[in-house]
Protein backbone atom coordinates (compact mmCIF):
# COMPACT_ATOMS: atom_id res chain seq x y z
CA UNK A 1 0.00 0.00 0.00
CA UNK A 2 1.47 3.41 -1.00
CA UNK A 3 2.56 5.76 1.76
CA UNK A 4 1.25 9.31 1.81
CA UNK A 5 2.99 12.19 3.43
CA UNK A 6 0.91 15.11 4.52
CA UNK A 7 2.58 18.50 4.94
CA UNK A 8 1.67 22.16 5.09
CA UNK A 9 3.62 25.01 3.51
CA UNK A 10 4.01 28.08 5.64
CA UNK A 11 5.11 31.55 4.52
CA UNK A 12 4.55 30.60 0.87
CA UNK A 13 3.68 34.18 -0.02
CA UNK A 14 7.10 35.40 1.15
CA UNK A 15 8.91 32.71 -0.86
CA UNK A 16 6.86 33.44 -3.99
CA UNK A 17 7.55 37.15 -3.58
CA UNK A 18 11.32 36.54 -3.29
CA UNK A 19 11.28 34.18 -6.30
CA UNK A 20 9.49 36.85 -8.35
CA UNK A 21 12.28 39.29 -7.45
CA UNK A 22 14.96 36.77 -8.35
CA UNK A 23 14.81 36.88 -12.15
CA UNK A 24 15.31 40.64 -12.59
CA UNK A 25 17.70 40.95 -9.64
CA UNK A 26 19.76 37.98 -10.81
CA UNK A 27 19.92 39.24 -14.39
CA UNK A 28 20.88 42.74 -13.25
CA UNK A 29 23.63 41.58 -10.91
CA UNK A 30 24.86 39.05 -13.46
CA UNK A 31 25.13 41.71 -16.16
CA UNK A 32 26.82 44.15 -13.78
CA UNK A 33 29.41 41.56 -12.78
CA UNK A 34 30.06 40.64 -16.42
CA UNK A 35 30.31 44.35 -17.37
CA UNK A 36 32.87 45.02 -14.62
CA UNK A 37 34.92 42.01 -15.66
CA UNK A 38 34.91 42.93 -19.36
CA UNK A 39 35.73 46.56 -18.58
CA UNK A 40 38.84 45.27 -16.80
CA UNK A 41 39.72 43.25 -19.91
CA UNK A 42 39.36 46.35 -22.09
CA UNK A 43 41.62 48.35 -19.75
CA UNK A 44 44.38 45.74 -19.70
CA UNK A 45 44.36 44.52 -23.33
CA UNK A 46 46.91 46.89 -24.78
CA UNK A 47 49.52 45.68 -27.25
CA UNK A 48 53.20 46.29 -26.59
CA UNK A 49 54.61 49.35 -28.32
CA UNK A 50 55.43 48.84 -31.94
CA UNK A 51 55.76 51.34 -34.74
CA UNK A 52 53.97 50.62 -37.98
CA UNK A 53 54.33 53.21 -40.72
CA UNK A 54 51.46 54.22 -42.97
CA UNK A 55 53.45 52.74 -45.85
CA UNK A 56 53.44 49.33 -44.10
CA UNK A 57 49.79 49.59 -43.09
CA UNK A 58 48.48 50.81 -46.45
CA UNK A 59 50.95 49.60 -49.10
CA UNK A 60 48.38 49.66 -51.91
CA UNK A 61 47.59 53.36 -51.46
CA UNK A 62 49.88 56.08 -52.74
CA UNK A 63 50.10 59.32 -54.67
CA UNK A 64 52.91 61.21 -56.37
CA UNK A 65 53.35 64.82 -55.25
CA UNK A 66 54.20 67.80 -57.49
CA UNK A 67 57.93 67.11 -56.95
CA UNK A 68 57.57 63.56 -58.24
CA UNK A 69 57.95 61.97 -54.81
CA UNK A 70 55.71 58.98 -54.08
CA UNK A 71 53.95 59.01 -50.69
CA UNK A 72 52.90 55.46 -49.82
CA UNK A 73 50.06 55.16 -47.33
CA UNK A 74 48.31 58.36 -48.37
CA UNK A 75 45.62 58.57 -51.02
CA UNK A 76 46.12 62.19 -52.09
CA UNK A 77 48.18 65.34 -51.67
CA UNK A 78 45.25 66.85 -49.73
CA UNK A 79 45.23 63.96 -47.23
CA UNK A 80 49.00 64.17 -46.78
CA UNK A 81 48.81 67.97 -46.29
CA UNK A 82 46.08 67.70 -43.65
CA UNK A 83 47.96 65.01 -41.69
CA UNK A 84 51.19 67.03 -41.78
CA UNK A 85 49.39 70.23 -40.74
CA UNK A 86 47.67 68.50 -37.80
CA UNK A 87 50.99 66.98 -36.71
CA UNK A 88 52.66 70.41 -36.86
CA UNK A 89 49.85 71.85 -34.68
CA UNK A 90 50.32 69.02 -32.18
CA UNK A 91 46.82 67.67 -32.82
CA UNK A 92 48.25 64.34 -34.00
CA UNK A 93 51.36 63.38 -32.04
CA UNK A 94 53.85 61.95 -34.49
CA UNK A 95 53.83 58.57 -32.80
CA UNK A 96 50.37 58.60 -31.21
CA UNK A 97 49.70 55.70 -28.91
CA UNK A 98 46.08 54.71 -28.53
CA UNK A 99 46.38 54.60 -24.72
CA UNK A 100 43.77 57.36 -24.48
CA UNK A 101 41.37 55.23 -26.50
CA UNK A 102 42.05 52.23 -24.29
CA UNK A 103 41.38 54.14 -21.06
CA UNK A 104 38.21 55.85 -22.38
CA UNK A 105 35.92 52.86 -21.75
CA UNK A 106 32.92 53.45 -19.46
CA UNK A 107 29.86 51.63 -18.17
CA UNK A 108 26.72 53.69 -18.46
CA UNK A 109 23.57 52.61 -16.68
CA UNK A 110 23.05 49.60 -14.44
CA UNK A 111 22.02 46.00 -14.78
CA UNK A 112 20.27 44.97 -17.95
CA UNK A 113 20.08 48.64 -18.98
CA UNK A 114 23.87 49.09 -18.94
CA UNK A 115 26.07 49.82 -21.91
CA UNK A 116 29.84 49.63 -22.23
CA UNK A 117 31.04 52.42 -24.50
CA UNK A 118 34.16 54.34 -25.44
CA UNK A 119 34.20 58.14 -25.38
CA UNK A 120 37.24 58.53 -27.66
CA UNK A 121 36.26 59.16 -31.30
CA UNK A 122 39.22 57.07 -32.47
CA UNK A 123 37.76 53.94 -30.83
CA UNK A 124 35.97 53.03 -34.06
CA UNK A 125 39.30 52.67 -35.86
CA UNK A 126 40.91 50.78 -32.97
CA UNK A 127 38.23 48.38 -31.69
CA UNK A 128 35.33 48.02 -34.15
CA UNK A 129 34.77 45.84 -37.18
CA UNK A 130 35.93 48.94 -39.13
CA UNK A 131 39.35 48.66 -37.47
CA UNK A 132 42.12 50.44 -39.35
CA UNK A 133 44.78 48.15 -40.79
CA UNK A 134 47.42 50.21 -38.96
CA UNK A 135 45.86 49.35 -35.59
CA UNK A 136 45.46 45.70 -36.54
CA UNK A 137 49.15 45.47 -37.46
CA UNK A 138 50.15 47.12 -34.18
CA UNK A 139 48.21 44.43 -32.32
CA UNK A 140 44.94 46.03 -31.19
CA UNK A 141 42.13 43.49 -30.94
CA UNK A 142 38.57 44.13 -32.00
CA UNK A 143 35.92 44.03 -29.27
CA UNK A 144 34.33 41.02 -30.98
CA UNK A 145 37.67 39.17 -30.77
CA UNK A 146 38.03 40.03 -27.07
CA UNK A 147 34.49 38.82 -26.35
CA UNK A 148 35.23 35.51 -28.09
CA UNK A 149 38.58 35.20 -26.30
CA UNK A 150 37.12 35.90 -22.84
CA UNK A 151 33.63 34.38 -23.27
CA UNK A 152 34.12 31.69 -20.60
CA UNK A 153 35.41 34.19 -18.04
CA UNK A 154 32.63 36.66 -18.83
CA UNK A 155 30.10 33.85 -18.28
CA UNK A 156 31.79 32.98 -14.97
CA UNK A 157 31.55 36.61 -13.85
CA UNK A 158 27.87 36.65 -14.84
CA UNK A 159 27.26 33.48 -12.80
CA UNK A 160 28.98 35.03 -9.77
CA UNK A 161 26.64 38.02 -10.04
CA UNK A 162 23.57 35.76 -10.28
CA UNK A 163 24.71 33.78 -7.23
CA UNK A 164 25.21 37.05 -5.33
CA UNK A 165 21.62 38.03 -6.15
CA UNK A 166 20.34 34.65 -4.98
CA UNK A 167 22.23 35.00 -1.71
CA UNK A 168 21.08 38.59 -1.16
CA UNK A 169 17.44 37.48 -1.49
CA UNK A 170 17.99 34.72 1.06
CA UNK A 171 17.38 31.95 -1.47
CA UNK A 172 20.93 30.55 -1.55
Amino acid sequence: MPAYIDFELQNVDGIIERLAQLAPAAADQGVEAADEYFLGVLYKEIPPYSYVSRAEAYPGISFVDHNGKEHIGYSSQAQWNVVQMLRAQGKIPYERRADGVQSAWHIEGTGRESTIWNSDPAATWVYSENQANLNRLIGWKKVSTLIDQYADRIATAFTRGVNKAIDSLGLG
